[in-house]
């Protein structure tokens, strides 16, 4: 991808080719992808005991994804904790998301069953952990995943066998096709990606084809290229809707994605449309939903599932940084922005000074989230209540430690390397830049400062 810019999208002569999706011979029925699967933990009244029994369960999947009905059809070994373990499972199920079931490509009610068992709590031994570049990692009983981390709806579908991703990949990529305007698809194709769109403006297909190409490659030069790349089988499949009604078809029969405007699959798709407020908006949605495509595609160990800060910060960052002349400049955030508006052209502040308020007035207010907390954070505290202040605060992180002192842009590449290998955030940090405590004095300066 030599010379690979990043480009407005704008007009872009193009060969068109037609888009076309080939049909099932005969029905089929697709069971539901497990989307957010909280993990079960022992009771507090079985502390001690040493239960870990298995219950064999069955759920009812609705149509959204949401589950129903949980009932519980018998716990192994019994005992005079069943009450405490059979509540536990029933609250941690319910929280359970699916993308749900699919037959002749509609999202349909379905019914699981099978045995949960509650894990051992297994005392983290003392010691070191050694990386095969004869790096020591201090061990730590620490999840930075949190409660989700291996159960995620990443780890679900990259461990799926690479036939049934692509089928289920074709039955979403179906769900897409269906929201365009079949008059006016454009497509294009690039070694890593396809992208499909029904946009009117000319060129679009390849515009974005070129753009989420040349976000890769920037994503390998701030990774210093010290991370070999992942091989992956297939292309990203782009879709890019000419409205916003269309996107939100999609995401209502394919994918439940509240308050976003863009989308990332990791069966390998890719959504956004073009009613945006700007281009400049449109243009960091796409760089920060390619950035979760590339750390899955090219960066994690199979298995391995990024922290939630880490994977959200290392997007904002992208996301925000400032793009020049086709250049995307890691890291450089506007203060300002222009808007179009009703009366001409108007000048506001950027996505990236919201995001820095934000984070300062939760430091005003004693209400911060410390380093050593953003490291440790659950998928359930990520995207909680507060989750503007905690993707503020990993979007800030992440820019701390790739520009914070003198070097650090060469260290930020090793504490990726840590994490993909599967080593808990917290630990990567401790071996990388030190004990997060130190630093936290340091970091709020440096968001008072921006």
């Amino acid at each position: 991808m030599p010379g690979t810019r990043l480009r407005p999208l704008g007009l872009l002569l193009a060969l068109l080719a037609p888009f076309a999706f080939s049909a099932a011979a005969e029905p089929e029925r697709f069971p539901p992808v497990p989307l957010y699967t909280p993990n079960l933990i022992v009771p507090i009244e079985a502390a001690g005991t040493d239960l870990e029994p298995q219950v064999e369960v069955q759920i009812q999947v609705d149509a959204l994804g949401r589950v129903a009905e949980v009932e519980i059809l018998s716990i192994r070994p019994s005992s005079e904790l069943d009450d405490a373990f059979r509540r536990v499972v029933v609250e941690t199920l319910e929280r359970w998301r699916y993308a749900p079931a699919l037959e002749d490509g509609k999202p349909v009610a379905t019914q699981l069953s099978w045995g949960v068992q509650f894990p051992k709590r297994i005392e983290q031994p003392e010691g070191e952990f050694v990386l095969e570049r004869g790096r020591s990692l201090l061990s730590s009983a620490m999840d930075s995943g949190g409660s989700n981390r291996g159960q995620s709806l990443r780890r679900e579908i990259l461990s799926m066998p690479i036939e049934a991703r692509l089928k289920r990949l074709e039955k979403l990529a179906a769900l897409a096709n269906d929201q365009l305007k079949q008059e006016q698809v454009q497509q294009h194709a690039t070694p890593l990606v396809v992208v499909y769109t029904d946009s009117q403006q000319e060129g679009m297909a390849a515009v974005v084809a070129n753009n989420i190409e040349a976000t890769f490659k920037a994503l390998h030069g701030i990774l210093d290229g010290r991370i070999q790349a992942q091989p992956e089988p297939y292309r990203v499949v782009v879709f890019m809707f000419e409205t916003r009604a269309q996107y939100q078809g999609l995401q209502l029969r394919g994918q439940s994605v509240e308050w976003s405007a863009g989308f990332y699959s990791p069966l390998g798709l890719l959504a956004f449309h073009t009613e945006m407020p700007t281009r400049e908006s449109l243009l960091a949605i796409m760089l920060h939903e390619s950035t979760h495509a590339f750390i899955d595609r090219y960066l994690a160990k199979p298995g391995v599932v990024f922290p939630r800060w880490l994977d959200e910060g290392f997007a904002e960052y992208v996301g925000n940084s400032q793009v020049k002349k086709g250049v995307l400049i890691p890291g450089r955030t506007p203060k300002k922005r222009l808007f179009g508006g009703p009366w001409g052209v108007l000048i506001g502040k950027s996505h990236q000074s919201i995001s820095a308020d934000t984070v300062r007035k939760a430091v005003s207010r004693k209400e911060n989230i410390t380093l050593e907390k953003l490291l440790g954070s659950s998928r359930d505290e990520f995207y909680g209540t507060r989750h503007d202040v905690y993707y503020s605060t990993a979007w800030l992180a992440v820019h701390f430690l790739r520009h914070g002192q003198e070097g650090w842009e060469q260290k930020f590449p090793d504490l990726i390397l840590y994490v993909a290998e599967g080593y808990p955030a917290i630990d990567a940090f401790r071996q990388v830049y030190g004990e997060p405590a130190e630093f936290e004095e340091a970091f709020l300066r440096y968001v008072k400062k921006f």
